[in-house]
């Protein structure tokens, strides 16, 4: 029995190093001739598909770090579910965003209001970060005593986005590659709604 979970434990992290050493060749080689053929309307091989979810759960093991918000709406990306569907969740982790908070100040109560991040936001050295990987863009509207920010999870068609790992250095991911996903139905997009009541109109003073 002891030999046998000896061999069991080698094969894992033989495949482990494995699927490590083809994500790393992929994210800093393979994903831009992915992308190209997808840009020239071309389908993608299994490898290449498969290589892209890969990298995709690693992004969502890296958001636990990150963004434990955007970890879990990516990693729900992989179960079937209605395009329209709505899924409300509470939790104020929104309001962390210093961008978000200056936001709410200005929101007219029924109107909602469009906020989006640009890519320097998604380092761990800026105070919107956990935010922005989770939501952008979001939407946030004030309906009576409750705030909401509404949120799209669908990869953009065509989006070249910096992830950030120091103050200065950062790693190109195409989101295209993701959307190829979406579009052959390996990843299913849908729209998250986070709300707060009440105690919400405090957290912002």
């Amino acid at each position: 029995m002891k030999k046998f979970l000896k061999r069991l434990g080698i094969a894992f992290a033989i495949v482990f190093v494995i699927v490590f050493a083809n994500g790393c060749y992929f994210v800093f080689d393979g994903q831009f001739k992915a992308a190209e053929k997808i840009k020239n309307k071309q389908e993608l091989n299994l490898y290449e598909i498969s290589s892209i979810y890969t990298m995709h759960l690693a992004i969502c093991t890296a958001g636990l770090v990150y963004s434990p918000e955007a970890t879990k709406e990516i990693f729900a990306m992989s179960f079937k579910k209605n395009r329209n569907i709505e899924k409300y969740v509470e939790n104020d982790f929104f309001l962390e965003s210093p961008k978000v908070r200056q936001a709410v100040q200005g929101l007219t109560p029924g109107v909602e209001k469009r906020i989006a991040f640009t890519d320097s936001c998604y380092s761990l050295f800026d105070p919107n970060h956990t935010v922005a990987l989770a939501v952008n863009p979001g939407f946030l509207k004030i309906e009576g005593d409750r705030l909401t920010l509404r949120a799209p999870i669908d990869y953009p068609t065509y989006s070249l986005t910096k992830i950030y790992i120091t103050k200065t250095k950062y790693i190109l991911i195409h989101e295209s590659l993701f959307d190829y996903l979406e579009r052959i139905e390996v990843l299913h997009p849908y729209t998250i709604v986070y709300y707060t009541d009440c105690e919400w109109r405090k957290l912002i003073k």
